[in-house]
């Protein structure tokens, strides 16, 4: 049977297994050994020596010569994947010249394993926080970015804000960042200086993400803005461009910043600063390939607030107000796609331009506009009863903004098929508002006149206007408006009326067919009548052109009197039935019917009426005088014919006067009739100079002697009209001294 037992190893053999067995057995051990390490190293954080740090320190400077970058503590990472990570504590960025410029309490870095491979070190991401840094703008304009203890060098001062940020572009170009697509900031607190406007704001708790995709980059960041007061404004804003290219677009959205911060941030904004409320909206623009900003597009929200230059300018409130415009740098033109107001003074849209000009450090100085107002709705300061609708108009206006003051050069204001040109200035002083208002308006309807015209402006006067202008049109419409601080409102009003129908007094009829003139100046209200009648019932129409109505003073608490400056040219019939109406009644009193006499009246004079509801008749005053034309009357004297070709007539409160010379019977004479007013039934007589002779005695059947009158002299006599026929007939001659009394026809010597 054969042996198959293994033959015993020669010594040679079981020297070289052995040594087999025990180098299998060191491997084992060193690659457990490395499995080890790499396992604890994995998420596990090695700080990394001193002397390591300080080589890490010299290569950052050899890779990147522009900054110096210093830290405190590096403690390195190994993530899952075999990605190392490294954490920075204490980082603080230099230039080379030892100028501070950006400081990090923690700072977190993965590596590209390809580039460690290479022998380079080049972050892939970097999470920073604990980020303190000051962005200031100086009174140039230049903007520079330093850390919290440091100050920008002259060369690191950027134009703008996107050119500022695109100096990321020399840092991104270096070979240590090659590899870099993120930057992640948190807990940024950024202090912004800003010297033109000599105000300060800081972000706290802010998020920066920067993003990179081959040479394109993206920057987004989160920011919470602190103004000094107790709002906090949110903030964010997106910028992308090309590694390399000037050329770059951005954006912010912002919720909740005071009109006044919007203001000094760009001239395009600057006409917020006369605002005070809470705005949120978007901004978008870019550069162009040349660092010059393309048109800028913005949208507003303004939340509800006042219009108030400065303090000591009364607020002017509104609700909330909404804006889309688009700025034009090159042009330095405005253009308003929208801006509405609304508000219980004023509401409407607004569309046009504006012209800026800019002062040489950047500010805005003046603005030009050119706009069109729709759809404007006005009730300033709850003066209407209901808001007046106004279809549109159009604006040139100039507004300068230290002091504020509002040109207005033109303002078409369109309703209702009339236009209102507006032209004046508007000021906020340094003790308050001071305005100057000039308007005219082609054609105007009484009732519109009213609907425009506020209550509480000039009150008396409007309610005179409205109780007493009907039918008719109105034309050339001035109006001009002064406040100046401290004093009263001045306006002055005129205009021009035609087919109008107007009441002067309650108790008269009203005027017809009236045309003429109205005016408001310095409290003194006129209406001047170039045309016009007044037409008694049942009886001829009374021409009072060029009569007038008076206000004297408007303002007068319990109620200015009302002053007629009469003209008339009527049958005297007309005027006398008009003396006859309350509370006159002038002809009832005297109890004498009103057509007692026939002629034609010219009349001037004047009427003062107290304008007060309920107040006595009595305290009307008039006093007419003029002259009665082809006057003649059967009546007057009762069974005599009355005869003159012109005799004047005076009315007032004290009675009823004419007199001159006509023919009694043919009889020539130079008297009066006069008719007392005041009590009914008061003594009305005729008293006359006339000629004493054989006519006038037979004329009068007055049998006297033959002898007892010799030629021809004159004589007085007086009748009294109150019974019929005169009880006395007194002749008083300066024939030869006689004084002769013939009562009853009868005569005594």
């Amino acid at each position: 049977m054969p042996n198959t037992s293994a033959a015993p190893r020669s010594p040679k053999r079981r020297r070289l297994w052995q040594a087999t067995k025990w180098s299998l057995l060191v491997i084992s051990l060193i690659v457990a050994t490395i499995a080890g390490a790499a396992i604890y190293m994995i998420r596990s954080p090695i700080v990394v020596p001193e002397w390591l740090e300080t080589r890490i320190e010299e290569r950052f400077a050899k890779d990147m010569p522009l900054a110096r970058i210093g830290f405190g503590e590096m403690v390195l990472i190994v993530d899952e994947g075999w990605r190392p990570r490294v954490r920075l504590r204490d980082v603080n960025i230099t230039n080379p010249q030892g100028v501070s410029f950006a400081a990090f309490r923690e700072v977190r870095a993965s590596f590209s394993i390809q580039g460690l491979l290479a022998g380079d070190v080049q972050p892939r991401d970097i999470a920073m926080s604990g980020v303190v840094a000051n962005l200031r703008r100086d009174k140039d304009g230049r903007v520079a970015l330093s850390a919290a203890s440091g100050t920008a060098p002259a060369e690191r001062r950027a134009a703008t804000m996107p050119q500022l940020i695109g100096q990321l572009d020399t840092v991104f170009e270096t070979k240590a960042l090659s590899r870099l697509r993120s930057i992640e900031l948190r807990a940024l607190t950024l202090r912004y200086t800003d010297l033109q406007s000599d105000r300060m704001w800081t972000v706290d708790g802010g998020r920066l993400l920067l993003d990179r995709e081959g040479d394109n980059l993206r920057m987004t960041a989160e920011l919470a803005v602190l103004g000094g007061g107790a709002d906090v404004a949110t903030l964010s804003a997106n910028y992308s461009s090309k590694i390399g290219d000037t050329a770059s677009q951005f954006g912010v959205n912002f919720d909740g910043v005071s009109a006044g911060d919007i203001a000094v941030q760009n001239p395009a904004f600057a006409w917020l600063k006369v605002l005070r409320a809470s705005i949120s909206g978007s901004v978008r623009s870019s550069l162009d390939e040349d660092g010059t900003f393309e048109p800028l597009n913005a949208t507003l929200q303004i939340g509800a607030g006042v219009v108030q230059p400065n303090e000591r300018a009364t607020p002017i409130p509104f609700d909330g107000a909404r804006s889309y415009f688009s700025y034009d740098p090159d042009q330095r033109l405005l253009r308003f796609d929208e801006l509405s107001v609304e508000s219980k003074w004023v509401s409407g849209r607004i569309e046009g331009a504006a012209s800026l000009g800019i002062d040489d450090s950047g500010k805005l100085d003046e603005l030009v506009a050119q706009v069109r107002l729709r759809d404007l709705v006005a009730d300033p300061a709850d003066i209407y009863d209901a808001p007046v609708s106004i279809e549109g108009a159009d604006l040139d206006a100039k507004i300068t903004f230290n002091p504020f003051h509002m040109s207005v050069g033109r303002m078409d204001i369109v309703d209702g098929g009339t236009t209102l040109n507006l032209s004046g200035d508007l000021r906020a002083g340094p003790q308050g508002w001071q305005v100057a208002l000039d308007a005219g308006l082609n054609a105007l309807k009484p009732a519109r006149l009213l609907e425009l015209w506020p209550e509480n402006v000039k009150p008396k006067t409007r309610k005179w206007v409205d109780e007493n202008i009907y039918a008719g049109a109105l034309s050339d419409v001035d109006l001009a408006f002064r406040l100046k601080p401290g004093e009263t409102p001045q306006t002055y009003l005129d205009f021009d009326f035609q087919g109008a129908e107007v009441r002067f007094l309650r108790t008269m009829p009203n005027i017809t067919d009236g045309s003429g003139h109205a005016s408001l100046s310095r409290n003194r209200f006129v209406v001047s009548v170039d045309t016009g009648v007044i037409t008694p019932p049942d009886e001829t129409p009374v021409s009072v052109n060029g009569s007038s109505f008076i206000m004297p003073d408007v303002t007068v608490k319990d109620g200015p009197p009302g002053i007629v400056r009469l003209r008339a040219d009527a049958d005297i019939t007309s005027v006398l039935a008009l003396l006859n109406r309350p509370p006159l009644q002038a002809m009832d009193k005297a109890n004498l019917p009103v057509d007692v006499v026939d002629a034609r009246a010219q009349l001037a004079g004047t009427l003062s009426f107290p304008m007060k509801k309920g107040s006595d008749p009595k305290l009307t005053i008039f006093d007419i005088n003029g002259t009665l034309a082809e006057f003649q009357s059967d009546r007057l004297v009762k069974d005599r014919a009355l005869r003159a070709d012109q005799l004047t007539l005076n009315a007032s409160n004290s009675g009823l006067t004419i007199k001159g010379e006509g023919e009694l019977d043919g009889v020539p004479f130079d008297g009066e009739w006069s008719q007392p007013f005041g009590k009914p039934g008061a003594a009305s007589s005729v008293r006359a100079d006339i000629a004493l002779n054989a006519k006038t005695l037979e004329t009068f059947k007055i049998a006297l002697p033959p002898d007892t009158i010799a030629g021809e002299g004159r004589a007085w006599f007086a009748m009294d009209l109150v019974k019929g026929q005169p009880p006395d007939f007194s002749v008083t001659s300066d024939l030869r001294g006689l004084r002769i009394t013939v009562p009853q026809i009868g005569w005594t010597k």
